[in-house]
C-alpha cells in the first residue's frame, strides 16, 4: 500500500490522538505516504506529527453537496490506495465509495460508514477498555500487523522531537503579548474552559489554584488562556481573582487564544514550564508537545482519563480524577448519584500538591485526587 488517506476532520484533541496512526503506518510501510483530511483551521496541528505527507482541510459540518465536491477534489489530487475514516465530516465514507479507492477502512459507528466502508471495524468505545489513540491504531489491524499496547513506545518515539521544538518562538510571542512578563519567571498556563459534555473542575477552583501558586511560588507567573467559547469560565476566574489578589499586574495574565491564533498558541504551549487544564484540546497539545502538564478528568467511563488522557512523551505529568467508583457510562447522574458532586470534591490543595510534585524530581504518572498510589 503506497498511499493512505485518513479522515479526522473534527476537534483538535481527537486529531492529536489520531496522529500516531501515521507513525504506525510508517513503521510497517516505510515507503508509504499518509495524508490527513482535517477540520478547516486544524492544519497546523498535523505539524506535530512526523510522518504525514499531505494535509487537506474540509468543513466538518458542511452539507452533503459541498462535502462530496470537496472530498472528490481531495481523492483526485492524492489518489489514495486506501481510505480510513476515523471521524469528522460524516460524508467522507460515501465520497470514498463514489470517488475513492476500493479499500475503505474505518470506524463503523454510524449509518454512512456501515453502508460504505467495505473493511470497516466495529468498536465498543463506550466501554473505555483502552486509550482513544489505541482504538484508532486498532482500526488499522486489517491492513497492518495487529497493534498491541507494547508497540506504543515505538509509535510515540517520533513525537519526542516536539520537546523544545517551539520554545524560542513561544517565548518571543509571549514577550510580545505581555511585555511586562519577566523572562526569568516560571510560566504556567491554566486553561479552565471546555466545550462538550465532559465534566469539568469549576472555574472558581482553577482561579483558587492560580492564586495559591502565586502565593507559594514568588517566581511564578500565571497565564489563564481561553477562547471566546470559554467566556463564562474566564468571567468567573476574573471575578474570583479580583476579590482576592493584590497587585498581580506583573504576574497574572489572560491570553485569548483566538487573538494569537492556533499556530502561535501551540508555540506558546510548547514554551511554558507547566500547563494545567481539563479534558480539552489545549491539554492534548501540551501533552504531545512534551510540556509538563497537570490535567483533571471526569470519572465517567466515556470521559475518563483511561480513555482520554493526553499522550505523554516522557515529560513529568499528573492526571487527576475523583476517587470514586463511577457507574455511569456517558453522562453524570447528578443528584441521583451518591458521589455527586465528585468533581467539586477535588480539593485545590490536593491539585496544588500534584503541581508541586511536577516541579520536583519525582515523576508520577497517574493518581486519583485522594489516593496517592501509582496506577499502571
Amino acid at each position: 500500500m503506497d498511499k493512505i488517506l485518513i479522515n479526522r476532520s473534527d476537534a483538535i484533541g481527537d486529531l492529536i490522538l489520531t496522529l500516531p496512526m501515521a507513525s504506525w503506518i510508517k513503521i510497517n510501510f516505510p515507503n508509504s505516504k499518509t495524508a490527513f483530511i482535517v477540520r478547516r483551521g486544524n492544519r497546523v496541528v498535523t505539524e506535530l506529527g512526523e510522518d504525514i505527507s499531505e494535509v487537506y482541510e474540509i468543513d466538518q459540518k458542511a452539507g452533503a453537496g459541498k462535502s462530496l465536491i470537496e472530498f472528490r477534489k481531495i481523492f483526485k489530487d492524492f489518489v489514495p490506495d486506501v481510505y480510513v475514516d476515523v471521524g469528522g465530516n460524516k460524508w467522507g465514507s460515501m465520497a470514498a465509495y463514489l470517488f475513492g479507492p476500493k479499500i475503505r477502512y474505518g470506524l463503523k459507528h454510524k449509518l454512512l460508514p456501515w453502508l460504505f466502508l467495505n473493511q470497516g471495524v466495529s468498536q465498543s468505545r463506550s466501554l473505555a477498555l483502552m486509550h482513544e489513540s489505541e482504538y484508532n491504531l486498532s482500526l488499522l489491524n486489517p491492513l497492518l500487523p495487529a497493534y498491541s499496547h507494547d508497540k506504543l513506545p515505538d509509535v510515540l518515539h517520533g513525537f519526542k522531537s516536539n520537546k523544545g521544538k517551539f520554545q524560542k518562538d513561544g517565548r518571543r510571542i509571549l514577550s510580545k503579548e505581555f511585555p511586562e512578563l519577566k523572562e526569568s519567571s516560571r510560566k504556567i498556563i491554566i486553561h479552565p474552559g471546555m466545550t462538550g459534555h465532559s465534566l469539568n473542575w469549576s472555574a472558581r477552583n482553577y482561579a483558587r489554584l492560580g492564586q495559591l501558586i502565586l502565593e507559594k511560588y514568588p517566581d511564578a507567573c500565571i497565564i489563564f488562556s481561553y477562547t471566546p467559547s470559554d467566556s463564562e469560565y474566564i468571567k468567573v476566574v476574573k471575578e474570583q481573582l479580583s476579590s482576592t489578589l493584590n497587585n498581580p499586574e506583573d504576574r497574572l495574565f489572560f491570553l485569548d487564544g483566538s487573538h494569537v491564533g492556533l499556530s502561535d498558541y501551540i508555540k506558546i504551549l510548547g514554551s511554558v514550564d507547566c500547563y494545567i487544564g481539563g479534558s480539552t484540546g489545549p491539554t492534548h497539545i501540551a501533552g504531545i508537545m512534551g510540556t509538563p502538564y497537570l490535567s483533571i478528568f471526569s470519572p465517567i467511563k466515556t470521559q475518563s482519563a483511561y480513555r482520554w488522557r493526553p499522550l505523554d512523551i516522557g515529560q513529568k505529568h499528573h492526571v487527576i480524577y475523583p476517587d470514586v467508583v463511577c457507574g455511569e457510562e456517558r453522562f453524570c447522574a447528578e443528584r441521583k448519584c451518591p458521589y455527586y458532586d465528585c468533581m467539586g470534591k477535588i480539593e485545590v490543595k490536593d491539585v496544588f500538591e500534584h503541581y508541586s510534585l511536577i516541579l520536583g524530581d519525582r515523576k508520577v504518572i497517574q493518581h486519583s485526587a485522594t489516593n496517592s498510589s501509582k496506577e499502571s
